[in-house]
C-alpha cells in the first residue's frame, strides 16, 4: 500500500475542477494544473521541447490529474506498480495513447513536488509515446545509445572483455528488441540464434553460457508473464546488473524504479536516460516524433 500521507483528495471546489474519465473511472484536472505543467516546461526545457509539451497539453494528449486514492489504486492495479516513492507519477494509456501525469494537489501550494521531478516524469512518458508513434524513426535516432547500453549488459552478463568486437551482434539484438517491443512479442527463437553468435566471444563453456542465457530469458519471461514476487526475487542479480550497465554505459546515476524492464524494453532505456539528460539532443529529436 502507498503511504497514505501522500494521498490527498482533489482539495478544490467543484467549480475549479474538471472531471476526466479514464476507462470509466472519474478523476480530476483543471486549467491551473495544465498551466502549471506548461510553465514548468517553458522554464526548464529547450524551446522546441516546451512547445511540444504545450501543444500536447492543450490538445489533451498530456493530461495532468490530481492524485486521489482511487486514482492511485487504478494506476497500481492496472499497471502493476507496487511502490510509491514519489509524489508524482506518469503513465501512457495502452489503448488511447494519452499520457496521464498524476500529481499530489499540494504541488499547487509549492510543496511536495519539484519542477525537476515533473520534467523527469513527463519526458520519460513522452519517450514511450514517441516509440509507439514511430518505432522506425525512434530506432534511427537512438540506435547508438541502445547499442552502447546492451553492449555493457551482455559484456557483463557473459564476462566478455571490453576489447572484443561484439557491437555488430549487439546492434542486431537492439533491432530485434525494438521489433519485439512493437509487436508485444515474447518468442525467443531469434534471441537464441544471436546468443549462439555471441558465444564465440566468451571464455565460458557451452553449458555455462547456455545456463546464463536460459536464466536471462527466464528473467524476461517472468517479468512479462508472472507477477509472483517469490519467483522474481530470485533474479535480483540480473536486476542489479541492468542498473550497473546503465551507470557504466552513460556515466550517470540510475534513479529508475523499474530497471527490470530494460532487459527487453528499449524505450525504457531511452526514457530513463531522458530523465537524467532531459535537455539532450536525442530527447528533443525523440519527442519531435510525436505528432
Amino acid at each position: 500500500m502507498p503511504n497514505e500521507s501522500f494521498i490527498t483528495t482533489p482539495g478544490i471546489t467543484k467549480k475549479e475542477r474538471e472531471e476526466v474519465s479514464v476507462d470509466g473511472e472519474k478523476f480530476y484536472t483543471n486549467e491551473k494544473l495544465r498551466n502549471f505543467v506548461i510553465e514548468v516546461a517553458e522554464k526548464k526545457l529547450p524551446k522546441t521541447q516546451a512547445a511540444k509539451i504545450k501543444k500536447l497539453v492543450n490538445e489533451k494528449k498530456v493530461v495532468p490529474l490530481f492524485m486521489t486514492k482511487n486514482l492511485w489504486d487504478y494506476f497500481r492495479n492496472r499497471y502493476k506498480h507496487t511502490n510509491y516513492r514519489r509524489n508524482i507519477r506518469g503513465f501512457l494509456h495502452n489503448r488511447t495513447k494519452i499520457i496521464y501525469i498524476i500529481m499530489d494537489n499540494m504541488l499547487l501550494k509549492g510543496i511536495l513536488v519539484t519542477n525537476k521531478l515533473l520534467i523527469e516524469v513527463i519526458v520519460h512518458e513522452l519517450v514511450h509515446l514517441a516509440f509507439d508513434t514511430d518505432p522506425k524513426r525512434y530506432l534511427q535516432i537512438n540506435l547508438p545509445i541502445l547499442t552502447n547500453y546492451y553492449y555493457h549488459v551482455f559484456s557483463m552478463l557473459f564476462n566478455i572483455p571490453k576489447n572484443r568486437n561484439i557491437k555488430n551482434i549487439v546492434q542486431r539484438f537492439v533491432i530485434l528488441y525494438v521489433k519485439d517491443e512493437k509487436n508485444n512479442s515474447t518468442e525467443f527463437n531469434d534471441h537464441y540464434k544471436l546468443f549462439d553468435e555471441l558465444y564465440k566471444f566468451t571464455d565460458l563453456t557451452k553449458k555455462e553460457f547456455e545456463n546464463i542465457v536460459d536464466r536471462y530469458l527466464d528473467f524476461i519471461y517472468y517479468e512479462i508473464k508472472d507477477n509472483d514476487f517469490e519467483i522474481r526475487k530470485n533474479y535480483q542479480d540480473i536486476r542489479k546488473l541492468l542498473t550497473q550497465a546503465f551507470v557504466k554505459a552513460f556515466n550517470v546515476p540510475d534513479h529508475d524504479s523499474t530497471p527490470n524492464q530494460r532487459a527487453y524494453i528499449t524505450s525504457e532505456v531511452i526514457a530513463t536516460l531522458a530523465m537524467v539528460k532531459p535537455k539532450s539532443k536525442f530527447v528533443t529529436q525523440t519527442i519531435n516524433i510525436i505528432k
